[in-house]
C-alpha cells in the first residue's frame, strides 16, 4: 500500500513539475511577445514623431540656397536656407525660410521671414498660447513634458526689401510665447504671425543670467550672421 501511495505521489509531483515548467515557458514566451510588441510600438511612435518633426517647405520659398554644417552649443547640426523662387528680396536680411536640423534628425528651429506677415492682425495672447502648444505637440512633443510659460507678448523681426534698387527696412511683428524647460532650464519659444501660423521656432537655448546674454548661437538670425562674418552662408 505504501509503495502504491509513493508511486502515486511521485507521479503527481512529476506532473506538477512538468506543468509548472510549461507554464514558465509559456510565461516567458508571453513576456517575450509583449516585449517585442512594446518595442515595435515604441519604434512606431518614434517614426511617427520623426515624421512630424520636419516642416514642409513653403511653396513661395522653394529655391534652396545652401545647406551647411554648423555647431549649436558644440553639437552638430545642418543649417538649410531657402529663398524666393522668383528671385525677389534675396540675400541676407531678405525674405527666406531657414531650418536647423540636429544631428539625430530633429527640428532644432526654423524661421520664415515673409514680407506678407507684415500685414494683418495678430492673434490674442490666448490664441497665441493655443497655437504654440499645438505646434509643439506636433513638432517638439518632448518639450511639453516639463515646461512653464514665461511670458506672451509682441515681438519684432526685421527684414529688408529691395525696391527700385533701394533697400527698405520692414518690421514683421508676431506674438511670442516664451517658455522654459523646467528640467534642463533651457529656453524655447514660438512666434505666431498675422496669419495665425508659427513663423519662428527656437529651442534648447542656453541663457547666461549674468551679465545677461544668450550663449547659444543664432544661426537663424541674419543680423547675427552678418555680425559674425557668415555672410557667405547665403551664397
Amino acid at each position: 500500500m505504501n509503495l502504491k501511495i509513493n508511486k502515486f505521489s511521485n507521479t503527481i509531483i512529476a506532473i506538477l513539475i512538468i506543468t509548472n515548467t510549461y507554464a514558465a515557458i509559456g510565461l516567458d514566451k508571453k513576456e517575450e511577445v509583449m516585449k517585442n510588441t512594446n518595442t515595435q510600438t515604441q519604434l512606431q511612435k518614434q517614426t511617427q514623431m520623426q515624421n512630424n518633426l520636419i516642416l514642409d517647405i513653403p511653396e513661395k520659398f522653394n529655391k534652396k540656397i545652401k545647406k551647411v554644417k554648423v555647431k549649436i552649443d558644440s553639437q552638430n547640426a545642418d543649417l538649410i536656407r531657402y529663398e524666393r523662387s522668383d528671385g525677389v528680396n534675396t540675400g541676407l536680411m531678405g525674405e527666406h525660410f531657414s531650418m536647423l536640423i540636429s544631428e539625430n534628425g530633429n527640428l532644432s528651429g526654423f524661421t520664415l521671414m515673409d514680407a506678407a506677415l507684415a500685414q494683418g492682425n495678430l492673434p490674442s495672447k490666448t490664441e497665441a498660447e493655443e497655437i504654440a502648444l499645438r505646434f509643439l505637440n506636433e513638432h517638439a512633443p518632448d518639450l511639453l513634458e516639463s515646461f512653464k510659460i514665461s511670458w506672451i507678448d509682441k515681438h519684432n523681426e526685421q527684414i529688408q526689401l529691395k525696391d527700385n534698387k533701394k533697400t527698405v527696412d520692414l518690421t514683421i511683428t508676431g506674438m511670442k510665447v516664451k517658455m522654459q524647460n523646467t528640467k534642463d532650464k533651457k529656453w524655447f519659444w514660438v512666434i505666431i504671425g498675422t496669419n495665425k501660423k508659427v513663423f519662428v521656432f527656437e529651442r534648447d537655448i542656453i541663457w547666461i543670467s549674468f551679465p545677461g546674454h544668450r550663449k547659444t548661437e543664432k544661426w537663424l538670425h541674419d543680423s547675427w550672421l552678418v555680425k559674425n562674418n557668415f555672410a557667405d552662408l547665403s551664397i
